[in-house]
């Protein structure tokens, strides 16, 4: 207890909360419980040290600070709810406790903001050792009207050692799941990229042949070298893919319908340049 009071004092004495408004004494007294043990095993396990609870805040630069925390639920596990400086909502946890791996995760999300209505979208970050907080993954799900779920959720993992991004499309009720694994673009591919597959879940075809997801990429992203990667299955079999490196393809796959008890799955194992894989498949 001695320890907890006097890691209290000194946040509050180095404005480890600046930035941060609280909405009673209750909600800081909480905030503050689960926070001064969060940020100890970060410097007692992982080495980390953080000299400003904003600087977790901060990478989802949509955020205008200050924010004000609203609840604070939990103790070990705990999530906040807060809104920033133009009363958009959040919330923020950290994912799990006791795993050392994990230890350094979190996330924010906010859910049918007016940010973007009727979507359930979350970020989780990892800290470095070095106080850098990068951005790990986004997941994304559709809500109803009446603000309950539906299935439908796309997620892009972002590996940044090789600047590499891995979307994916699936849901709850349907055994089914398209992957594209790509070069991490910097514009708005992956707000179309959503919209598509929210669009196409209906349309099993693509699940069968993801050729037309191809074309859509191609007017995306005009590298003639591009490297991509896009698998289509169903019930955990390969039912389609396409696998393109340095402009080259190397594997196409497809399924095609004979009727409704029969199906056959082709395998093309080729090097054939891109554009010419397209203009044969277009004709």
């Amino acid at each position: 207890m001695k320890f907890r009071r006097l890691k209290w004092w000194i946040m509050r004495k180095n404005r480890f909360y600046e930035g941060i408004i609280f909405k009673n004494g209750f909600v800081k007294k909480q905030c503050q419980k689960v926070v001064v043990v969060w940020m100890r095993n970060l410097r007692k396990y992982k080495n980390i040290e953080i000299s400003r609870f904003k600087e977790l805040v901060e990478p989802l630069d949509e955020i205008v600070f200050p924010i004000k925390i609203e609840n604070c639920y939990g103790n070990n596990i705990f999530k906040f709810e807060f809104t920033d400086k133009r009363k958009n909502k959040y919330y923020m946890q950290n994912l799990v406790y006791g795993d050392y791996d994990k230890m350094n995760t979190y996330l924010i999300g906010r859910r049918n903001s007016a940010l973007e209505p009727l979507v359930d979208r979350d970020f989780r970050y990892r800290i470095l050792k070095d106080k850098q907080v990068i951005l790990e993954e986004t997941g994304i799900m559709q809500l109803n009207q009446n603000g309950t779920n539906q299935d439908k959720m796309v997620h892009f993992y972002y590996n940044h050692k090789e600047a590499t991004t891995e979307a994916i499309f699936s849901s709850y009720t349907n055994d089914e799941k398209i992957k594209i694994r790509y070069s991490t673009r910097k514009n708005d591919f992956e707000r179309k990229a959503t919209e598509l597959f929210f669009s196409m879940e209906e349309r099993r075809s693509y699940y069968y042949d993801v050729f037309p997801i191809l074309e859509w990429i191609m007017t995306q992203i005009k590298d003639e070298d591009i490297s991509i990667s896009i698998t289509a299955k169903v019930r955990e079999e390969v039912c389609s893919e396409i696998h393109i490196v340095n402009g080259i393809v190397q594997r196409y796959t497809f399924t095609q319908i004979i009727n409704e008890g029969e199906m056959q799955i082709h395998k093309i194992i080729f090097a054939k340049d891109l554009k010419e894989f397209v203009e044969e498949r277009e004709f």
